[in-house]
């Protein structure tokens, strides 16, 4: 199933979150030099990985490990920009989405 998760609205936007029955940490950072939306995903025990919010890819694919969650994280475009989301994109043009491997 695909469950949407809440998108930033502002650099240093940060929220617990559960996927597939596990609770994680999403922070969100802006790289104004790269221009690009950066997520840190953590848990309980810590750090997990740093990946850039690439719509339309699966933001997972290389975080590998025990702690990961098992589904994928997704940026969404909803007005088929063919881009990234900028800075202050998200809302009614992005969206960011957990889809945890399941049908239903």
């Amino acid at each position: 199933m695909i469950y949407s998760l809440p998108a930033p609205t502002q650099h240093g936007d940060s929220y617990r979150v559960t996927l597939s029955g596990s609770e994680y940490q999403i922070d969100w950072s802006w790289n104004t030099r790269s221009g690009r939306w950066w997520i840190d995903l953590s848990d309980d025990e810590g750090f997990i990985a740093r990946v850039p919010a690439v719509a339309g890819f699966q933001i997972l694919l290389s975080v590998t490990g025990d702690r990961r969650p098992p589904g994928d994280l997704f940026v969404i475009d909803l007005a088929d920009f063919g881009r990234d989301p900028g800075l202050r994109d998200f809302g009614a043009d992005f969206a960011f989405a957990y889809y945890d491997g399941e049908d239903g």
